[in-house]
């Protein structure tokens, strides 16, 4: 499942979220936009959580130890072994976000 803010949701939202008949769940955080990590504390046992710490929104690379320190902050919520990283997805919600 692909969220582009978990930030937008309730607790109620993140704990209905929780109980999806899903392997996985990929939450951009590239963007400040995408908030902090605590509604992570919510992902259950055994699911995985891709982070999409990597931006498709700029040219600029990340830095190796940004992008560290971010799975490090993460995995003080979530086990470090159903955790991953990737792209952020790259789709826009409206025409005016990619200009």
């Amino acid at each position: 499942m692909h969220l582009t803010s978990i930030q937008d949701f309730s607790v109620t939202d993140v704990l209905a979220l929780a109980h999806l008949k899903v392997d996985g769940y990929f939450l951009e955080f590239d963007t400040p936009r995408a908030g902090n990590f605590a509604p992570l504390r919510y992902l259950p046992k055994g699911k995985k959580l891709i982070l999409g710490l990597v931006t498709s929104k700029t040219g600029a690379l990340e830095k190796p130890d940004d992008l560290e320190r971010r799975i490090d902050e993460a995995s003080k919520l979530v086990p470090l072994d159903q955790l991953g990283i990737s792209p952020q997805c790259g789709f826009s919600s409206t025409v005016l976000a990619t200009n």
